[in-house]
């Protein structure tokens, strides 16, 4: 692979920028015909790099947080299921009778008759479970729930609580498929990005080939490129392993890249998770 495909997205577009902001190398761009022809080509390529890098950072931000809601409201689910098929024991285990313990023991079984099995469901099964968990509680199930407190509240608001808990998880994972792309085939996609990159390398491979052709100063070549092979010799000396890695044409890793991007040295080396690392997290709570 060459040390141009190991260069960061952010790193592209910083060359990009500096190719064209610099008034030095703009000026030696812009003193031959060919050279200046692609002036456009250069600013289509960066433009096309930050669009697509930007959406794809707000994008992995957004499904961070979604991994890490998801995690929490399923603890939520998980203790309050066991305290109220426990809460139901309980009362169960309290009454002074069979014939008033049987209600509680009635209630549990109608509610959660899969027991505590339920907190081992995928995300998308709790939520779909408490749904039917909603439907089973009728008022004379919602009456023996109302009798049996628990601290502040009574097991009737708990379990309203719970439902509301589940709903929530069930929107944040139709959210997440949509981040998937598994029903919006127009999200930003890896390979966009990819490809993006690819026109990137492409235009530059072009620039240096013109560059050949061209009757051209090797002190005005030795400015236009020094960015450029700077940042191409610190990617060729990233090793696999190394706490920075780079990304590449083929495995980008995306930056949450901004027109900000800076034109000067040191140009920047991935070191967050790419989008499709993030979408394999947790894959089994589908």
């Amino acid at each position: 692979m060459s040390s141009r495909a190991s260069l960061t997205t952010s790193g592209m577009i910083a060359v990009s920028k500096d190719l064209l902001n610099n008034p030095v190398r703009r000026a030696i761009l812009e003193r031959n015909a060919l050279t200046a022809a692609l002036i456009v080509l250069i600013q289509a390529a960066k433009t096309n790099l930050v669009k697509l890098s930007r959406d794809e950072g707000e994008l992995r931000q957004r499904l961070q947080e979604i991994i890490a809601e998801l995690a929490r409201r399923d603890q939520i689910h998980d203790r309050v299921a066991r305290g109220m098929y426990r809460g139901l024991e309980s009362a169960a285990d309290c009454a002074a009778s069979p014939e008033l313990a049987a209600p509680f023991i009635a209630a549990r079984d109608s509610l959660l008759p899969e027991g505590l099995s339920i907190n081992m469901m995928s995300y998308l099964d709790q939520s779909g479970n408490a749904v039917r968990v909603a439907e089973r509680a009728t008022p004379a199930i919602r009456d023996v729930l109302s009798q049996i407190q628990m601290g502040a509240q009574n097991l009737e608001q708990v379990l309203d609580s719970w439902l509301e808990n589940a709903a929530v998880m069930g929107e944040l994972v139709s959210e997440r498929s949509t981040l998937r792309g598994d029903t919006d085939e127009t999200r930003v996609s890896a390979n966009d990005l990819r490809m993006a990159r690819i026109r990137w390398i492409q235009v530059i491979n072009t620039l240096l080939s013109t560059l050949n052709l061209i009757d051209i100063p090797a002190d005005d070549r030795r400015r236009l490129l020094s960015n450029l092979q700077a940042a191409e010799a610190r990617a060729a000396k990233t090793r696999p392993g190394e706490q920075r890695t780079t990304e590449s044409t083929t495995d980008p890793a995306i930056p949450n890249a901004t027109d900000d991007a800076p034109n000067h040295d040191p140009l920047p080396i991935a070191d967050e998770p790419d989008l499709e690392s993030l979408l394999a997290v947790e894959e089994e709570r589908v």
